[in-house]
């Protein structure tokens, strides 16, 4: 398994259909299923490409999965996904974070996706830059949102933002640990409509960390 960070041009291909496909999977299942996100088209901003088309040039992207070796043509599993971006004036206002104090070149955690069958999986370091799954996920291992999330804030995009968003949902606990773990804090709560339902989102947000 391996852990990268993909250029936004790349995210328009193959690549991004199975980006997208993970999104729609993570939230079409368990707690999602009643209101799923479609694959869907780059037109609807509610779908899984949507989403990450509306993220533009400037997408900073996580991705974790298997990708084929030598000249294989075939398309990565992709098993999780950070979906974030440097944020523009477009951004701030569709993402409604003006009012939690957000600006133009702040950094934004849009989407967290795992694919359901990842989902609770834990990874140790393995050869050549690689990650292997442990199968008996032991404690003594990291969990894969765990590595997929420290490797998002560890990009060099998301390190020079003067700050972080993240806007997140209340169910979504693994994510709300993670905030905490890594010094988030709570900004506040707002309404919007999902695919005809309203829902609510939480805002946490972070300060750019001095370096060590």
């Amino acid at each position: 398994m391996r852990l990268w960070s993909p250029a936004a041009r790349e995210l328009t291909g193959k690549l991004g259909a199975s980006v997208a496909a993970t999104l729609s999977a993570a939230f079409s299942s368990q707690l999602w299923a009643a209101t799923p996100m479609p694959v869907g088209h780059r037109s609807d901003p509610q779908s899984a490409r949507g989403i990450i088309a509306a993220l533009g040039e400037d997408a900073s992207v996580m991705l974790a999965g298997t990708v084929p070796s030598g000249t294989s043509t075939k398309c990565p599993r992709v098993l999780g996904c950070v979906l974030g971006a440097v944020l523009d004036e477009a951004l701030v206002e569709s993402y409604g974070l003006g009012r939690f104090g957000a600006n133009a070149g702040d950094g934004l955690l849009a989407y967290f996706a795992m694919d359901p069958a990842a989902q609770g999986a834990r990874v140790a370091p393995g050869a050549g830059g690689d990650w292997v799954l442990d199968t008996r996920r032991s404690e003594q291992t990291a969990s894969l949102a765990s590595a997929l999330f420290a490797g998002w804030l560890d990009l060099a995009t998301v390190r020079a933002c003067p700050a972080l968003f993240v806007r997140t949902r209340r169910a979504i606990t693994p994510v709300l640990h993670l905030l905490a773990r890594h010094g988030f804090g709570f900004r506040g709560r707002f309404a919007l409509d999902f695919r005809g339902v309203a829902q609510e989102r939480l805002v946490f947000s972070r300060a750019r960390r001095a370096k060590a």
